[in-house]
């Protein structure tokens, strides 16, 4: 054996009594931390509920009503909340206490402690109140997360509409483009259609149902197809829109003019302009649809 052969071979074995005497130390796992219930989470519970568990187990007897009589919130010496509620029996004037603290909760029956010595009840209660404080932190997060959600959705519907408010900037130039491209078209139907946005991230998602105006579009052969719905943005397109309305249409919103105002009251809000020239818009359309709805009943003609 060559003397560089040796030396390998006492290298690795070297190497190998190394690994074995310094072992991979384990990694620690982190003990999940779980916060003290705080007010905001004793007064969400369900105490009626924990009632109903202390009846079932004898705590409190069959007579007492689970509604409790009391509740008071106070504070012990280090500041952490205890919750006390007071049940009434239903049959006589005995009453019962139950003390809930951070650790420990407590039974009175007619004023006296059940902890010293310490009941069955008492021994109970605690195990209860334990079981009990897990459903409270789950209640909690769970109206936690749907608060979140509701917020997370509301903070979406805001940055949509303040990219709108930041699009007005060029309002006037977006106005005259919709007038040109729509300058010769005729609505045949102003229905409710589903309507898609993007999100912040870039996804499309459905967003609901919103009054749109349907223009025929006429085929090569002659025939006449719903073109794709447009959505006014402003009073002067709103205006628009109403104005190349074709007969049946104006006859059909002018038979159902709360309809009719409703969904261009729709299309105002969805819009986020701003302006007192809504209204007068609106009203002036509600005249238009009405006036030819009651000739359409003069004429008998839709």
């Amino acid at each position: 054996m060559g003397i560089f052969e040796f030396l390998k071979k006492k290298q690795d074995k070297s190497n190998e009594m190394d690994f074995a005497d310094n072992p991979k130390p384990e990694i620690e796992q982190k003990e999940e931390f779980v916060a003290d219930l705080g007010f905001v989470d004793l007064q969400g519970a369900d105490w009626a509920n924990f009632a109903v568990k202390l009846k079932k187990e004898g705590v409190l007897s069959n007579s007492y009503d689970k509604k409790s009589m009391f509740v008071e919130y106070s504070l012990d010496k280090d500041n952490c909340p205890i919750v006390e509620l007071t049940f009434k029996s239903k049959t006589s004037d005995s009453i019962r206490r139950v003390k809930l603290m951070k650790d420990r909760a407590f039974l009175f029956v007619n004023g006296a402690i059940e902890a010293f010595p310490e009941t069955q009840r008492n021994i109970i209660l605690n195990k209860l109140w334990k079981d009990f404080q897990n459903v409270i932190r789950y209640d909690s997060m769970l109206e936690t997360n749907r608060e979140g959600i509701s917020h997370a959705r509301n903070g979406a519907r805001l940055m949509i509409k303040a990219q709108k408010m930041m699009r007005m900037k060029n309002i006037y130039a977006r106005e005259q483009d919709f007038l040109e491209k729509n300058k010769d078209a005729k609505f045949d139907e102003f229905c409710y259609s589903p309507l898609f946005e993007k999100d912040e991230t870039g996804y499309i998602n459905y967003a609901g149902e919103m009054p749109m105006f349907i223009p025929l579009k006429e085929t090569e052969d002659g025939h006449f197809i719903s073109g794709k719905p447009v959505i006014p943005f402003s009073p002067r397109t709103l205006e628009h829109c109403i104005l190349h309305m074709t007969g049946g249409q104006k006859v059909e919103d002018g038979e159902f003019l709360d309809g009719f105002e409703k969904k261009c009251r729709k299309i105002q809000e969805y819009s986020c302009y701003e302006s007192d020239d809504w209204d007068k818009v609106i009203e002036f359309g509600k005249d238009i649809v009405r006036r030819q709805y009651q000739a359409s009943e003069i004429t008998n003609e839709r």
